[in-house]
């Protein structure tokens, strides 16, 4: 029996592929009439990437675990999950392994770029309007490119 679904919002490794309009709403529902999990996974578009904090805020999905890394410390080596209190409470000390369980240079780098998250959304110059803006850019930039996609 099905129990978890993990998705990319945007697949990365396959070409930035966005799914079509009504998916992950589809795709959790679904899971939700068989109890199951979607499990988003943000390790390469999470913390802005997208235009939003994670990409999959770009539907009306609210999963049940998300996992994230590489944005979350720009680059230093980090990874975590948040989840709904139930899944979390289930884990105790030890249940997990994480390739990138923190140390206190990753971990500060990744407060500051928090921080610099949420001062960019405070001044109003939040990345949601980037990812268009530099696709056009890019599209009149280098007209030979077949493609060019974004949110």
């Amino acid at each position: 029996m099905l129990k978890t679904i993990a998705a990319e919002p945007i697949m990365g490794a396959g070409g930035l592929v966005m799914p079509p309009p009504g998916y992950f709403e589809r795709v959790k529902d679904i899971l939700d009439e068989m109890a199951a999990l979607f499990i988003a996974d943000e390790v390469q578009s999470g913390f802005g990437r997208s235009g939003e904090m994670f990409a999959i805020e770009h539907w009306d999905v609210e999963p049940d675990v998300t996992c994230m890394a590489k944005g979350i410390a720009n680059g230093w080596p980090l990874c975590a999950f948040i989840s709904r209190s139930e899944i979390a409470d289930a884990f105790e000390p030890g249940d997990r392994i994480l390739t990138f369980g923190g140390n206190p240079v990753s971990c500060g780098a990744s407060l500051a770029d928090l921080e610099h998250l949420e001062e960019v959304d405070r001044r109003g110059q939040s990345a949601a309007t980037s990812p268009a803006t530099f696709a056009c850019n890019c599209r009149s930039s280098f007209p030979s490119r077949s493609s060019t996609r974004s949110l």
